[in-house]
């Protein structure tokens, strides 16, 4: 009996079996395919376009490289956006690895693929909140400086579905907060370096010129404090190796809220090692290390570093702190701007654009609730309010369902990441971070937790 013809795909597949078993066949038949074109482009533009094939390729191949692996290009943005490395990269990485993992996610969607982005009170809430946003457009006197919210909701809700999509296991959340708080821990150890390197700290100034910060000192402050309860759950959980090769980045988490001469970010330290303390048992070694990084610290500052906080003393009496006086201008102007327009506001982003009318400079409102009220009204505020809670609910669910599967490691990650939205929802009142990407990043794991906890999923 004739034995019957090899179709095309049996034959293919014994080719590719062969290529597989010989190293040669292998090699000879990717420089080949490499270099059949990069040969055609060095005919036609010279060494110019080899460089400029040979990138276009090793770009390919990273793409796709990216788009195979969602959850660690996910990771890699985070690294790369807490870290810093944007401003040293060419272009904004962060934001391209971000939308990377979000065209993986669609097509995960499309292919089948469950996408809950929240419980239903987070979803009509944070959904009413971007229809006021955008609303809000309408009555705004400057669109430029609607710009960066809208930057910021387009970072955030990128953030948010892919970390809800991608964190499916609670050892990939352990992993992000890791990560995030290895990179940040990093940003930290790049800019004491440069304060170091510039005379070191008798450079504390009290008006804050020199203060560590990306941009604003106090943000710093609260990015540190905001990762240092989960950071505290994580070494609670590793074991010990890992424990004392993590330990110092709760040091230069300590480190980072000094240096950034923070009264918010003081209190909101001694908040969190407080109860760190006095609730995580596991964690409590590395929030005693960090009490007594923070003492030795604090006995070496400067006199001069201690203006900003005897400054405090002057509320209620004659403010002579500049900062003081800037923030009490803020504030009223703010509230005089919520009781002009109390139901429509003047519009996302337009805080600053307005306060000229009232004070001689455009200025933040330096409280993130008193800003949402002045830009997009009462019903825009009840929104945010609602969506900020509803994240709280959801981490409260999944440490009840923790609790009764009887999981206490993961119940302690749950607390942790409620105390870190806690923290961030503290330190708004004296920051402007209605739509920072920090909140999304957070909400995003809150909605994460939430939704492994309901499945069972390990």
């Amino acid at each position: 009996m004739t034995a019957p013809m090899p179709g095309p795909r049996t034959s293919l597949a014994a080719f590719a079996d062969r290529l597989a078993s010989s190293r040669w066949r292998l090699l000879t038949l990717v420089l080949i395919t490499l270099g059949l074109p990069l040969a055609s482009l060095y005919a036609l533009r010279g060494i110019r376009g080899v460089l400029l094939g040979a990138g276009a390729i090793v770009g390919s191949i990273t793409l796709l490289a990216a788009f195979s692996r969602p959850f660690v290009t996910l990771a890699v943005s985070l690294v790369v956006f807490f870290s810093g490395l944007d401003s040293f990269l060419p272009g904004p990485v962060a934001f391209g690895l971000l939308g990377i993992v979000a065209i993986r996610t669609l097509f995960d969607v499309l292919g089948g693929r469950t996408l809950d982005w929240g419980s239903p009170t987070f979803r009509t809430s944070l959904t009413l909140l971007l229809a006021i946003a955008l609303t809000s457009l309408l009555v705004a006197r400057s669109f430029d400086q609607a710009l960066r919210p809208i930057r910021h909701i387009l970072w955030g809700s990128l953030f948010l579905v892919t970390i809800a999509v991608q964190a499916d296991r609670t050892w990939r959340l352990r992993t992000l907060m890791t990560v995030s708080a290895m990179a940040f821990a990093t940003s930290v150890l790049v800019l004491l370096y440069r304060i170091l390197s510039s005379g070191g700290l008798v450079l504390l100034e009290p008006t804050g010129e020199h203060r560590v910060g990306v941009g604003d000192p106090n943000y710093t402050a609260v990015v540190a404090c905001a990762f240092l309860v989960p950071l505290a759950h994580v070494l609670g959980q590793v074991p010990i190796w890992a424990r004392l090769a993590l330990s110092p980045l709760v040091l230069l988490h300590v480190l980072a809220v000094i240096l950034s001469a923070s009264r918010m970010g003081m209190a909101l330290l001694a908040m969190t090692l407080l109860v760190l303390v006095l609730r995580a048992r596991q964690a409590r070694p590395f929030a005693l290390l960090g009490l007594a990084g923070l003492g030795v610290v604090l006995l070496n500052l400067p006199a001069k570093y201690w203006i900003r906080f005897t400054d405090l003393g002057q509320l209620g009496g004659i403010l002579i702190d500049r900062s003081l006086r800037l923030r009490q201008h803020a504030l009223e102007v703010g509230w005089q701007l919520f009781v002009e327009h109390p139901w429509l506001g003047v519009g996302l982003g337009n805080f600053p654009a307005e306060t000229p009318r009232y004070m001689s400079v455009p200025l933040w409102a330096h409280n993130t609730y008193l800003d949402v009220a002045a830009t997009l009204g009462i019903f825009g505020l009840f929104a945010f309010l609602v969506w900020e809670l509803a994240a709280l609910s959801m981490l409260h669910r999944a440490y009840r369902l923790w609790a009764i599967a009887g999981r206490r490691r993961d119940q302690s990650l749950a607390f942790s990441l409620g105390m870190s939205l806690f923290l961030i929802y503290a330190g708004a009142i004296t920051l402007d971070l209605a739509f920072n990407p920090l909140v999304w990043v957070f909400m995003g794991l809150a909605v994460a937790a939430r939704r492994i906890a309901e499945t069972g999923a390990q």
